[in-house]
């Protein structure tokens, strides 16, 4: 690499400092050029309840009135009301409402200091110059970025993964309290953000340092695990009643008829409160355990979860299967090889679940990073032919990273959101309302509208389920002070009428 870069990568803080701007930047850069996004996915309403639940300084809320006309997938009503997932992601947008009245901005926060925690790692991996073109790597990732324009994004997954593999290896050289403390809180992240992928991810790596025999790092780890255990104890039985229960297993016996793993069986169903609730989770939360249960089905499905994971993380993969195929070439360093081993545990630990979407594997961005460009490295050390492809590769992944980054929302005509149905209704823009939803045949099963704010009684607008008018009148007569209406939503249109 240049010698003036070599000079400037050798400045560690200034180069940490330089990733979270960059990311910081080109975040909001999206945002400005994009509007701030609406959330629109049922699973970014649950963890939006449960930033509003932190912001108000409370770890739950009490079960709201006529809990049935309240109920929607992934937030639990009874005993409490709050999400089903766990804390990390919903103290992450907290932290955005509470500095900004703006969650998305903690989402910005968080996906800068993942960038940064990944400059981080490939320090303890790779030399400096490239450790920080692997910070900027990550800074500009199209997934990262993605992921920062959501409400339910990944980059806490990757912030957890990127510190526990980066005092991971440091602890593979030397023993250190201080990098013992900091797997520690690797692991806290990733317990608090994707509990099942992290665990996956952490296995080979510490079997690794047992194997080693370094006692000396189980009096400081246990600690700090032992103090994340007791508040997590007592986070789960505000919520749920017991100190063992997660919200998430909570929600899962009261709603759930699919498991999470395919090779486990099916759930009783239990007795919904509305057909939109039992098509949820009879249809819709399917997933893929049927066709898992066969051998065909298992092959094919494990053949695209690698596909969506390899174009996920290296995209445009065409431009890194030359860095990733080299790194390849680099098993017989001890360290590359484990970071082989543990991504292939990790895959196989994906394969067991029902479903699969791209922030279940967020855990696996630090390690596929660290193996493009120390493939990248690798590459630019052999002959000048091998150098200029290296340089090639480097150049235009960033290019179209950068393109990647500039391009518009794609349009997404057939989904219209509660914050559109404001926009067009000035009506519904003063005063207190109360809207009842109903769905009509057709309707999308995973765009759901009846979600509310952790204060749910005294927002302006609530929405509720529309149970029928003899069920919905009670709860017309509890908020007598609002205006009653009733949304009718189908596939593609909908209708807004005063309550008949």
């Amino acid at each position: 690499m240049p010698p003036r870069a070599a000079v400037l990568a050798r400045r560690h803080l200034f180069c940490g400092a330089l990733v979270i701007s960059l990311s910081l930047i080109v975040n909001t850069s999206i945002a400005l050029h994009n509007g701030i996004p609406q959330p629109r996915v049922q699973d970014e309403f649950s963890y939006l309840l449960a930033a509003d639940t932190f912001a108000h300084g409370r770890l739950t809320n009490p079960t709201p009135p006529f809990p049935e006309h309240f109920e929607t997938p992934h937030v639990l009503v009874r005993p409490t009301y709050m999400s089903k997932y766990p804390p990390a992601q919903g103290l992450v947008l907290a932290i955005g409402q509470l500095l900004s009245n703006q969650p998305l901005i903690g989402v910005w926060f968080a996906s800068s200091a993942a960038a940064a925690a990944i400059y981080w790692m490939l320090l303890g991996f790779l030399p400096d110059p490239w450790s920080l073109l692997g910070g900027i790597a990550a800074a500009i990732h199209p997934q990262m970025l993605a992921w920062s324009q959501t409400y339910w994004g990944g980059s806490v997954a990757v912030l957890g993964s990127a510190l526990f593999i980066g005092a991971w290896i440091r602890l593979m050289s030397q023993i250190s309290i201080r990098q013992t403390i900091m797997i520690g809180i690797g692991l806290i992240v990733l317990a608090n953000s994707r509990p099942y992928e992290g665990l996956i991810l952490s296995i080979p790596p510490m079997l690794i340092l047992l194997k080693r025999g370094i006692r000396k790092l189980a009096l400081p780890l246990l600690a700090v695990l032992t103090i994340a255990a007791v508040w997590t104890g007592y986070y789960n039985t505000r919520i749920t009643g017991h100190a063992l229960k997660m919200p998430f297993i909570e929600y899962s016996s009261q709603y759930d008829i699919y498991p999470k793993f395919w090779f486990l069986p099916k759930h009783p169903s239990p007795p919904y409160s509305s057909d939109a609730i039992a098509r949820i989770h009879t249809d819709y939360e399917h997933g893929d355990y049927d066709r898992l249960r066969t051998p065909a089905g298992f092959l094919n499905i494990s053949i695209a979860r690698l596909w969506q994971l390899l174009s996920m993380y290296t995209r445009p993969w065409l431009l890194l299967l030359l860095p990733l195929a080299a790194a390849t070439a680099l098993m017989r360093d001890p360290k590359i090889k484990w970071i082989w081993i543990t991504l292939l545990f990790f895959f196989l630990g994906l394969c067991a679940e029902n479903w699969f979407l791209p922030n279940y594997a967020a855990p696996a961005m630090p390690l596929m990073l660290l193996l493009i460009v120390a493939g990248w490295r690798h590459l630019w050390n052999w002959p000048r032919p091998a150098r200029f492809l290296a340089s090639a590769s480097i150049f235009t992944w960033l290019v179209a990273a950068a393109i990647s980054a500039a391009a518009p929302p794609s349009p997404d005509s057939l989904r219209y959101g509660r914050a559109d149905l404001i926009a067009t209704h000035p009506q519904l823009q003063t005063g207190r309302h109360l809207i009842f939803v109903q769905y009509e045949p057709g309707h999308l099963l995973h765009d759901e509208w009846v979600y509310n704010s952790a204060d749910l009684e005294h927002a302006d607008i609530i929405w509720a389920r529309a149970l029928g008018q003899t069920a919905d009148a009670p709860v017309i007569r509890y908020f007598h002070d609002r205006q009653v209406w009733l949304v009718t939503i189908g596939e593609t249109q909908l209708r807004l009428d005063r309550y008949p």
